[in-house]
Order: structure tokens, then sequence, then C-alpha cells
């Protein structure tokens, strides 16, 4: 599982994957290959993840949405940051409609109550991903921290 964490300004992913019982730091997230100024993260499988961020650069077309985000128990959530002046943040879910997030801040994934609870209290993205990566055991260092004022930017944080 993952955690996504936005505060307004800037976004934080987890960087735990887990494959079978072994545990490796992986980026579930990345700028849009397509330089639109768009950060994409997901949480959920890394395999449904990395296909549905490709799906998103090779422009969404709903013709081609994945089968298996019809799965029940296995469906990945792909969320699109705009940076720069554009500060829009879109997510797709098990259908295919992007949903608009109008909130000052956000999370998605394993731990979302606990970063919106974080983030409620003042808490920056990166503090809020930090603490949900001291509760929950499929969240883990280390912290990958993008600005959306710096668009290709991301900063990387070992705890």
């Amino acid at each position: 599982m993952s955690v996504t964490v936005y505060d307004g300004r800037y976004v934080a992913v987890d960087g735990l994957t887990t494959w079978g019982d072994i545990r490796r730091s992986f980026s579930k997230s990345r700028w849009d290959g397509g330089g639109r100024n768009k950060l994409l993260t997901y949480t959920g499988g890394v395999e449904e993840g990395l296909f549905l961020m490709d799906w998103y650069e090779k422009g969404a077309d709903p013709a081609t949405w994945p089968a298996f985000q019809d799965n029940e128990k296995r469906w990945t959530t792909l969320v699109v940051f705009g940076g720069g002046k554009h500060r829009d943040v879109i997510e797709y879910n098990q259908v295919c409609l992007p949903l608009a997030i109008g909130e000052p801040f956000f999370a998605w994934g394993a731990g979302r109550e606990i970063a919106l609870g974080a983030l409620s209290h003042g808490a920056s993205a990166q503090e809020a991903a930090e603490i949900v990566c001291r509760i929950k055991t499929d969240c883990g260092l280390p912290i990958y921290l993008y600005d959306l004022e710096n668009p290709g930017e991301m900063e990387v944080f070992d705890g």
C-alpha cells in the first residue's frame, strides 16, 4: 500500500513497496513526460499504478481504460496534480471519470485518515507522510517530496 499527501503546495509520497514478503524502496510518482507540468502519483498495486500513469501520459483515452480497474478487491487510484500556476487536482478511481478535488489539503491510500488528521492540525505534507510511516506497517520511507510551484523537481527524505 502507499500514501500520497497534499498540503496545497507540496505532495509527499511514501516510498515503501512490498513484493511478496520483501520490502523495497520504489517511487510511486513522477512528473508527466508530456511536458504538461503534471505530477502523477498512485496508491495501490505497482504494476497497475505504472500502467495508469502511462495511460494518462498517452492521452487518458476512456476507450483504453484498463479492465483491472473493475476488480473490486484490487484496483488503483491515480492522482494527477497540476504544477506551476495551474493547481488542479484530479483523481481516477475504479471508473474512468476524472474527479476534481477542491480541498485545500487531502490524502489518498493507506493511512489517509492519519495524514488528514495531521494536516488538519497544521502538519506539512512531508510531516504528515512521516507520521503515517511511523504508524502504518504498509507505508514507509523514503518520502518523495514534490513542490508543485517548481515542476520537475523532487527531494527524497530518508527520515
